[in-house]
């Protein structure tokens, strides 16, 4: 898959990636925990429905059908109850057009809660993996969130001072004072971020776009990301594969957020969730499945 120049000119990676996550929104109440340990698709047990204004459903089959009729862009994040080791996601954008973009879907992980014992100020850390098409060429980008305090302010805080690649990290540990960055795992114009959504699915016909993606928290304190084909993981219903079975796929693509950048320094249970960004007058529309969630059902204390 190769991305399109257009859609590249006169942006460099990281202002591309900050564009793409830019725009208001709001941390809404959690959508549900997992009841138990899933290491299969199916079958997911969750407790409650999502309670966002835009996103719809159960963790196992969340939704969104929203037009934005403002200039801004909208934003919504909702984690599950329970924190996690990792997550399989399906995600499926309908009403694909070809001529431009609606918006991101994608899903949020590694979201901690922090409170500062002299302050009682809270802020949040997450990470971001997301996907849409943009003229017809499938996109993705991943960003580690930190510190962040107003979750409904332009691309949650982090101002353009404070958008870091991930080897430029070390700036951002220079600062004096602890500042809502964005650190640009994984920017739309890598070469890496080409390769990866040659794993996808578009079906032109009934104008949807399929992405599988798995999240790993791994032993050393990274996050493995894990892009699949899938024609090659999903069953005839659209649910994924026994985990099993999915060990013996090899069409796989990896990215890795190194320890460095997450802050561990041996795996640790987070909180897990969707996220979509729908841009300003455009319509979103599509669905999210997770499933193989990994970790106990440990409650997460998020705010309503």
């Amino acid at each position: 898959m190769k991305l399109v120049k257009k859609f590249l000119l006169g942006l460099t990676a990281v202002a591309l990636a900050a564009a793409l996550v830019s725009c208001d929104g709001l941390l809404n109440k959690p959508i549900g925990g997992v009841t138990e340990a899933q290491e299969e698709d199916d079958d997911v047990a969750v407790d409650g429905a999502v309670n966002g204004e835009m996103i719809t459903g159960q963790a196992s089959n969340a939704k969104i059908n929203v037009t934005n009729n403002e200039d801004k862009i909208l934003r919504e994040v909702n984690p599950l109850l329970t924190k996690h080791y990792g997550s399989r996601a399906k995600i499926v954008q309908e009403e694909i057009d070809e001529t431009k973009a609606k918006g991101m879907m994608g899903y949020a992980f590694n979201v901690t809660k922090k409170t500062d014992e002299d302050t009682k100020a809270v802020t949040y850390d997450l990470s971001i993996v997301g996907a849409t098409m943009y003229k017809g060429v499938p996109c993705t980008y991943i960003s580690v969130f930190r510190n962040i305090s107003k979750l409904n302010d332009s691309n949650l805080g982090a101002t353009k001072a404070h958008v870091y690649k991930a080897a430029d990290y070390e700036d951002f540990l220079k600062d004096t004072e602890p500042c809502e960055c964005e650190i640009v795992a994984l920017p739309v114009a890598n070469s890496k971020a080409t390769k990866n959504l040659e794993h996808y699915a578009y079906d032109e016909e009934a104008k949807t776009f399929t992405v599988c993606i798995n999240v790993t928290a791994e032993e050393n304190g990274s996050y493995t990301i894990e892009y699949y084909n899938p024609k090659d993981v999903l069953k005839e219903n659209g649910s994924w594969i026994s985990s099993l079975a999915l060990k013996k796929v090899t069409d796989i693509d990896k990215y890795t957020i190194p320890a460095s950048v997450t802050g561990y320094t041996k795996k640790t249970q987070a909180g897990l969730g969707v996220y979509a960004n729908v841009y300003g007058n455009q319509s979103l529309k599509g669905s999210w499945r997770l499933s193989g969630i990994k970790g106990e059902a440990e409650v997460a204390e998020f705010e309503d």
